[in-house]
């Protein structure tokens, strides 16, 4: 028995199957848009809206109400228990090797009380009370070059009151 053959016209060229492989090209086409869509007796699911990450740059107005209540009463206290990497000694940089050939500078961020230097040690922050705090925020080096000018090598942290 002799197979038919089907013309099929693809976009401006004319292609000739076999009867055969045009039905199984058809039922190919039928198994992907069944596997593709639900049947009647399974319902979507709704996706879960991806939750927004944690900026850990940023000690928020809601985490410090949080740490007021748990009795952290000074920005000191929230930094050491929230971000506490945030206030580790770094390794060396170019940039500080280069700058000021200072060797006794400490390699820790610089304590900034919204735009005003408070210094180099950390503890400067217990002068500054959890509630009027608004925000403090983490610059790495070169944000804090880019914010505060340079001379920030191992980054700033900014208590932002108001």
């Amino acid at each position: 028995m002799k197979s038919c053959v089907i013309s099929l016209i693809v976009g401006a060229t004319c292609a000739m199957l076999p009867l055969s492989a045009r039905a199984q090209e058809t039922d190919t086409t039928a198994q992907r848009a069944a596997a593709q869509s639900p049947s009647e007796n399974q319902v979507a699911k709704p996706e879960k809206p991806a939750k927004p990450r944690k900026d850990r740059r940023v000690i928020t107005r809601d985490e410090i109400d949080k740490g007021i209540s748990q009795g952290l009463p000074t920005a000191y206290d929230l930094v050491i228990r929230l971000r506490r990497e945030w206030l580790r000694t770094r390794g060396e940089t170019r940039a500080s090797t280069v700058s000021e050939g200072n060797e006794n500078a400490t390699r820790a961020p610089v304590m900034f009380l919204n735009n005003t230097r408070l210094g180099e040690d950390p503890k400067t922050l217990h002068e500054i009370q959890s509630a009027v705090v608004k925000e403090i925020r983490f610059y790495s080096g070169p944000e804090a070059t880019i914010k505060f000018g340079g001379g920030y090598p191992y980054g700033v942290v900014q208590v932002v009151t108001g």
